[in-house]
């Protein structure tokens, strides 16, 4: 083999395998229609859960127009055929190149400039593409666990060692929050058999803790962890001790909501990372119409509570199920409660006694709106509440 041959194969397979780096690349990746190829960016480490993802497209070489500066930047050295070279270092070296050379020697240079420049521009994409991907999981880290919260009692009977949980099928009834919730096709999914919402582990609690579904919580563990929940069940009142607090026969504070998963004894404690007793919880403070309005969406019409007023002038505020259809809002008991309460409103600014030609029955239907909304507070036995 001759010194010119072997520089020639050289500088071919040189060539062939800078190219197939980009072919390999851009094979693992996807191609897309604008000369470019695309290449996820994923960060992660101490932001866990906000970890960030994004995708940035990369140039094709080819499709790289070069310049003359360009091959002052990218190439110390220009080929001019049958294996030769000169120094690049100034205009005249690239004149004497162009004048010189083969032809196949000039797109030789030029590719290699190309590649060079594609290597540099991606290098560049990637950079910026990870900065801001980092800033981005960095804000969210913040925003999730920088809010704030009221710290909630925990019952001296129990430490809340025991971590029993429930499958999220269990929950039925379509029409309710909690299915809403665990069923929410853009941000309820299952990491390690966990049911998850937008980062926070759905569980159940006992109502002291709040009998908002969606309501958030920081539950910190005697391990050393913290962990994100939010309610997407709720312990019946019947299973529970007499504050609410846990569940009598398993003496559990927290439930968690899983997806077809078994582990022994039936205590997620078995699971590495979910060790130990319930150290403090917290329950992060929002108004229900957000939390309302981030199950449903914004095409989510809020129905405030209802606020009927005692004798003793007092006012007492009940609860009401949050309605996922504008429709809803005609709802026949609500028209009930309406009419009684301003009946009962305008009685009481009159200076004389209540007249008797008003029947007791009138103000019945006011009672009647508020144990039933009462009644709806606590999910159906059957469909959100897991056997004990």
């Amino acid at each position: 083999m001759t010194k010119r041959t072997f520089f020639r194969l050289t500088i071919f397979f040189m060539i062939i395998a800078a190219f197939s780096g980009i072919s390999f690349a851009a094979e693992n990746e996807g191609s897309v229609s604008d000369n470019t190829t695309k290449k996820l960016v994923k960060i992660e480490g101490k932001y866990m859960d906000e970890t960030a993802y994004v995708k940035v497209r990369i140039t094709d070489p080819d499709s790289i127009e070069v310049t003359d500066d360009d091959y002052y930047k990218f190439l110390t050295e220009l080929e001019i055929g049958d294996g030769l070279k000169i120094p690049l270092e100034d205009e005249g070296d690239l004149s004497r190149m162009r004048a010189i050379a083969t032809s196949e020697a000039i797109r030789n240079n030029e590719k290699a400039v190309q590649l060079k420049k594609a290597q540099r521009i991606e290098k560049e994409t990637v950079k910026k593409a990870k900065a801001e991907a980092r800033a981005k999981a960095k804000k969210q880290y913040e925003k999730v666990w920088n809010q704030k919260y009221e710290i909630m009692g925990l019952p001296a009977a129990t430490n809340g060692s025991t971590k029993t949980y429930m499958d999220y099928r269990t929950v039925t009834a379509t029409g309710s929050p909690q299915y809403a919730l665990l069923n929410n096709t853009k941000k309820a999914y299952t990491k390690d058999g966990f049911r998850m919402y937008d980062g926070y582990y759905c569980v159940a609690l006992g109502s002291y803790y709040g009998t908002t579904i969606g309501t958030k919580y920081y539950i910190e563990l005697s391990n050393g962890r913290t962990l994100r929940c939010i309610l997407g069940d709720q312990k019946s009142d019947r299973h529970t001790d007499e504050n609410h607090q846990y569940a009598v026969n398993n003496k559990d504070i927290l439930e968690f909501i899983v997806d077809d998963i078994a582990l022994p004894g039936g205590d997620v404690s078995a699971v590495p990372g979910f060790e130990g007793s319930i150290v403090s919880i917290k329950k992060i403070i929002e108004s229900d119409e957000d939390i309302y309005k981030e199950i449903y969406g914004d095409g989510y019409v809020y129905v405030p509570p209802a606020k009927t007023e005692e004798k003793d002038g007092n006012d007492k505020a009940t609860q009401s199920q949050p309605v996922s259809k504008p429709k809803k809002k005609k709802n026949p008991v609500k028209k009930k409660k309406s009419a009684p309460v301003k009946k009962v409103k305008e009685q009481q600014t009159q200076s004389q006694p209540e007249p008797e030609s008003v029947p007791e029955q009138e103000t019945a239907p006011v009672n009647d709106t508020e144990n039933q909304q009462n009644e709806t507070e606590s999910p159906p036995a059957d469909d959100s509440v897991p056997a004990e």
